[in-house]
C-alpha cells in the first residue's frame, strides 16, 4: 500500500481486466462451449434457440411476463421513480458525514438500493432491511461454484421473498436486481470512477457526460462476468456448433473489452460514443429492467459524483464489498 501526500493509506489499483476474448472453444471441465469475442457474443444473445439453463422451454408464458414486465416498468413510471428517488438519494449524500472516512456501501448504497427495491416493488418499507437480506442469500448463489448450503439458503429465501412480495412481474427477481445487483454495480463504477481521477473531474466538470460514464461504466467494471446457455436445436455460430441439449458460456465482461469492437478498451474513457456494450444482453434476452437499473444508477451517481473525494482505501473481491472514501 502507498501513501498519498497527506500520509494517507493508498491501495494498489484494483485490476476489472477480464480474461481476453479469443476463438470459441469447449471447455471440458465446464463441459460447455466458451464464447468470449464481442461477434460471438452478440450473436449468441440474438440467437432464440440458446436459452437459459433452467428456464425449459415455456416460450409463451416466459414471452407474456417479459411484456407485463416492460408494460410494469414503462417511461411514466421511470419518470415518478426517477424523482422520488432523486430526492433519496440527495438526502442520503447530503447526510454524509464530512469528518471521518465513509463506508459508501453501508452508508448509501445499501439503504439506496434497498428504497429504490422497495418502491419499485412495493413492499413494506418497514421490512425492507429484512427483505434486503434474502434477497443477499439468492445473489449470492450466483458466484461460481456456490456452495451447497448457500444454495438451500437461496431456496429458502426465494421462497419467503415470493411470499412477501408482490405477484410477478414487479415480484422477487425485481427486488434482488434493484436491492443486489444494482448495489454491485454501483460499488464496482464508483471504484472505477475513483480509480480514474481525471475522468471523475471530467464528470464533475461537465454533468452532461453522465449518460455516456453509465454506459462506460457498465462496460468496464459491469457485474455481468458470464452467463450460461441451453440450446434445445443445433445452433450454428462463431465457427462451431452447439449440438441440441449442450451448454454454452457466454463471456460477457470479455466481449465488453474486446479490441476489435472497443477501441482500447482497457482505457476507462467516460466519453467513449456508440459502444454498444452487453451488459444488459441484446435482443430477446436483453434485460428487461435494464432501463430501471440504468436510472437506479444515473440517479446516485449524479448525487454523489460532486461529493467523491479521495480515495482512501476499498476492500472486498471483484464484486466490491466495501468503499471507504474522505468526503
Amino acid at each position: 500500500m502507498g501513501q498519498t501526500a497527506r500520509g494517507e493509506e493508498r491501495p494498489t489499483a484494483f485490476d476489472f481486466r477480464p480474461p481476453s476474448p479469443g476463438a470459441a472453444y469447449f471447455d471440458t471441465g465446464e463441459k460447455a462451449w466458451v464464447l468470449s469475442r464481442y461477434t460471438d457474443v452478440l450473436a449468441a444473445f440474438r440467437e432464440n434457440r440458446l436459452i437459459p439453463i433452467g428456464s425449459g422451454r415455456a416460450v409463451a408464458a416466459k414471452d407474456k411476463l417479459r411484456e407485463e414486465t416492460i408494460t410494469a416498468l414503462g417511461p411514466e413510471k421511470l419518470a415518478v421513480w426517477r424523482e422520488r428517488l432523486a430526492a433519496l438519494a440527495e438526502r442520503l449524500a447530503a447526510g454524509l458525514p464530512s469528518t471521518r472516512t465513509v463506508d459508501l456501501v453501508s452508508e448509501f448504497l445499501r439503504p439506496y438500493c434497498t428504497a429504490v427495491a422497495v418502491s419499485v416493488t412495493g413492499a413494506d418499507p418497514s421490512d425492507g432491511e429484512r427483505l434486503a437480506d434474502l434477497a443477499a442469500h439468492i445473489s449470492a448463489v450466483t458466484a461460481e461454484n456456490a456452495a451447497p448450503e448457500l444454495e438451500a439458503r437461496a431456496k429458502a429465501a426465494r421462497v419467503e421473498l415470493e411470499r412477501c412480495l408482490p405477484a410477478p412481474p414487479m415480484g422477487e427477481p425485481v427486488f434482488v436486481a434493484l436491492s443486489q445487483t444494482l448495489k454491485s454495480l454501483l460499488s464496482n463504477s464508483w471504484l472505477a470512477l475513483m480509480q480514474n481521477p481525471s475522468q471523475l473531474q471530467r464528470l464533475q466538470s461537465d454533468r452532461s457526460m453522465m449518460t455516456s460514464a453509465i454506459e462506460e461504466l457498465i462496460r468496464y467494471a459491469g457485474v455481468t462476468r458470464k452467463l450460461y446457455r441451453r440450446a434445445f436445436e443445433n445452433v450454428t455460430l462463431g465457427g462451431i456448433t452447439i449440438a441440441k441439449g449442450e451448454d454454452a458460456i457466454l463471456m460477457v465482461a470479455s466481449a465488453n473489452w474486446d479490441a476489435d469492437q472497443f477501441a482500447e478498451p482497457d482505457v476507462f474513457d467516460i466519453g467513449r460514443r456508440a459502444t454498444s456494450q452487453l451488459g444488459f444482453g441484446s435482443g430477446d434476452h436483453s434485460c428487461v429492467g435494464a432501463a430501471l437499473i440504468r436510472m437506479g444508477a444515473t440517479v446516485a451517481t449524479s448525487a454523489m459524483v460532486g461529493r467523491m473525494g479521495t480515495l482512501v482505501r476499498w476492500r472486498g473481491d471483484r464484486f466490491v464489498t466495501g468503499i471507504e472514501v474522505r468526503m
